[in-house]
């Protein structure tokens, strides 16, 4: 879907796009949410992508991608650097 919007965002052909079923939405989206960083969203999905493949669990992954997800959709930094992944583990107390 990551591929539609940045598909959509740049062309504005919805012809183009495989989830034709969601065109409306990814319309919106992109009215809506014009700075969104939708480029490093992709990124971070392919940078996720292999640890699916090796089992880590989805509940450790999915918060992450979703903090992430909020901050690049409004075309804001995530609030956690990506140099700085540590800063994702519940305080030790």
């Amino acid at each position: 879907m990551l591929r539609d919007l940045l598909l959509l965002r740049e062309t504005g052909d919805t012809t183009l796009i495989l989830h034709q079923d969601h065109a409306k939405v990814m319309v919106d989206f992109i009215k809506a949410l014009q700075d969104a960083r939708v480029e490093e969203m992709i990124d971070v999905v392919s940078e996720v992508k292999p640890w699916l493949m090796q089992n880590v669990q989805m509940k450790l992954i999915l918060p992450v991608v979703s903090f992430r997800f909020a901050a690049l959709m409004r075309g804001e930094d995530p609030i956690i650097a990506r140099h700085e992944p540590w800063k994702h583990y519940p305080a030790a107390g």
